[in-house]
């Protein structure tokens, strides 16, 4: 035998009162189901709010026809799922495939950059060299055009001392000719053969 819980009892007497015609009440239905007043209140409660919102009953073809027009409402949301799916798919291929480019093209233009860089470090390092071979150059070209004025200096000195030796040495050549002159210019009368053996003219 099934026992009643105290609701199914106070529903029973519910549904009874209706069937008769009678005034479904709080008081009325614990009476008549025998239960206590806070189950028989929950009890028209939740007969009054049934009474507010009818049941509508569904035929079996109702019943078919929805759940055929769901089957199909599910079958297009996979279908556009699937195809929402496949291109975002195909949009995530498409994204690494630019991404997985990009980052070839990155990757050469870094080794190019390296390159040039290399390229412009080692056209540094040439000018900086050549820069310093011109600066050795201007400082030999200077040492040597100071070298040459030293020596054209040293020369010009040379020349001039030169010079007046010469023309010292011309002064005393002068003089001494000029004695020499005149020693034998006094020495050549006394000293002449030619004059001691000449004959005397007659008187």
């Amino acid at each position: 035998m099934v026992v009643e819980s105290p609701m199914d009892r106070a529903a029973t007497a519910i549904n009874a009162m209706e069937s008769e015609n009678l005034k479904v009440t709080v008081t009325a239905v614990r009476s008549r189901a025998g239960v206590s007043m806070e189950t028989a209140r929950s009890a028209v409660e939740a007969w009054r709010t049934q009474r507010s919102h009818p049941v509508v009953a569904v035929t079996e073809a109702a019943q078919q026809a929805f759940i055929r027009l769901w089957a199909v409402a599910v079958a297009e949301a996979d279908a556009r799922h699937t195809a929402q799916l496949e291109a975002a798919q195909a949009a995530l291929e498409a994204a690494r495939a630019e991404a997985v480019e990009a980052g070839a093209l990155v990757d050469a233009e870094a080794h190019r950059v390296q390159e040039e860089a290399g390229r412009a470090d080692a056209a540094e390092a040439r000018i900086a060299a050549l820069e310093a071979e011109i600066r050795s150059l201007r400082e030999a070209e200077t040492s040597e055009r100071a070298s040459a004025q030293d020596a054209v200096k040293a020369a010009q000195a040379e020349t001039g001392r030169a010079r007046e030796e010469v023309a010292e040495l011309r002064g005393r050549l002068a003089v001494l000719t000029e004695q020499a002159t005149r020693y034998w210019d006094a020495a050549l009368p006394a000293n002449h053969p030619e004059q001691q053996d000449k004959p005397k003219p007659k008187q």
